[in-house]
């Protein structure tokens, strides 16, 4: 007999919220699937792409979005795109059917967690972890980087200029990326002691 599997959250909690200056929120209910262009077959995702959602999908590391698909860069001739599942239950099998014959389509929703760091001191708190630089004048809106938080690899893009950045790290180390960051957002939970 099959037994059900339960999944259950990537985090230990649904958010962190730090004296109206950092906010960090688990992303659930998010569908993951990465697509890697098939040898030589790079420009012809690009444009079948492009023909049936009207987005270009990154050369270089950013995101961009529309109609609630995101695509984030994630290395050479390969994306992540992501969706609510609400919006589009049924992510992977529609990126296969529409791309199959130019990408491989392998659907990361429980390989990956995402994470959504905010506010004021959100680079802040980033910094601590993070070996780029993620100052506005060098990391704004819909850029995108592979790096590593706290020893941990990931993928980082801002979705704005509050700003909000989202951190997809694999799912085995999310409890672990959520616990530094309830220690490293400490010192903001008093906004006494802020700047």
């Amino acid at each position: 007999m099959v037994d059900q599997l339960i999944t259950l959250p990537a985090f230990p909690a649904p958010s962190i919220e730090r004296a109206d200056q950092v906010r960090i929120v688990a992303r659930e209910n998010v569908q993951i699937v990465g697509i890697t262009a098939r040898e030589r077959e790079t420009e012809s995702l690009v444009l079948a792409f492009r023909a049936v959602y009207g987005l270009d999908l990154p050369m270089k590391p950013a995101r961009v979005e529309k109609d609630g698909l995101a695509v984030v860069w994630a290395g050479r001739h390969q994306w992540l795109l992501m969706s609510d599942v609400a919006a589009v239950p049924d992510l992977e099998q529609i990126m296969r059917a529409d791309f199959g014959g130019y990408a491989a389509v392998v659907d990361h929703s429980d390989a990956r967690a995402i994470v959504a760091v905010s506010g004021r001191r959100a680079r802040d708190l980033l910094a601590k972890g993070v070996s780029i630089d993620l100052h506005p004048r060098v990391f704004t809106t819909g850029d995108a980087a592979a790096t590593a938080i706290s020893h941990v690899g990931m993928h980082i893009w801002q979705t704005d200029e509050k700003p909000t950045f989202e951190l997809a790290v694999p799912r085995t180390y999310a409890d672990s990326l959520w616990r530094w960051m309830e220690r490293a957002s400490a010192e903001y939970q008093n906004s006494d002691s802020l700047l």
